[in-house]
């Protein structure tokens, strides 16, 4: 799925605000790339274009929505991906190819995948899957609280802070990530 001019716009990306970024990542000659804001493979592509050859290690942020829905908890790695929603849909696509530039080329890509990305000033999902505050008083009293998918559902929150620090141990342990 690759989505039209209108589908860019709505993410606030353009082709030529798209086009300069690639171009000042390859000027930058730099050794690690966090990529946190790809949507679609036809974007990372572009993007891994520009950078083959010249990282020694990419990172992108991926997410929980590769996996679909929760047949079991906890999730793994290793269970099979039925992504769920456009987002799921196109963020599968970047690491299926992520991952052939990785087999077929020795691209060093390494993927994470967070869910719910928490931190000052962002808006707080809570585990309901919902912004009701009453939700967390709930659960502090010990009281009941009816969750999503018959409480299958992975509503992983994940601080920014962690996530920065992940992506440092990604790059410390480079070879176990890539």
């Amino acid at each position: 799925i690759e989505p039209d001019m209108t589908e860019l716009k709505k993410r606030g990306i353009t082709i030529a605000e798209f086009g300069t970024r690639v171009r000042k990542s390859a000027r930058l000659r730099c050794d690690i790339v966090i990529d946190l804001i790809s949507y679609t493979r036809a974007s990372t592509a572009q993007l891994v274009e520009a950078l083959a050859g010249q990282v020694r290690q990419f990172l992108h942020c991926g997410t929980i929505w590769t996996y679909g829905y929760s047949e079991s908890v906890p999730t793994t790695e290793a269970d099979e991906k039925k992504p769920w929603g456009d987002y799921g849909v196109w963020k599968k696509e970047i690491e299926d190819y992520l991952l052939q530039r990785a087999a077929d080329d020795d691209f060093p890509a390494s993927i994470f995948h967070p869910g719910h990305i928490v931190g000052p000033g962002w808006e707080f999902i809570n585990p309901a899957g919902n912004r009701d505050p009453d939700v967390l008083r709930r659960l502090a009293r010990g009281a009941r609280v009816d969750l999503p998918h018959f409480g299958l559902a992975t509503l992983h929150h994940v601080h920014a802070s962690d996530l920065a620090r992940l992506c440092l141990q990604m790059i410390v342990h480079r070879d176990e990530a890539v």
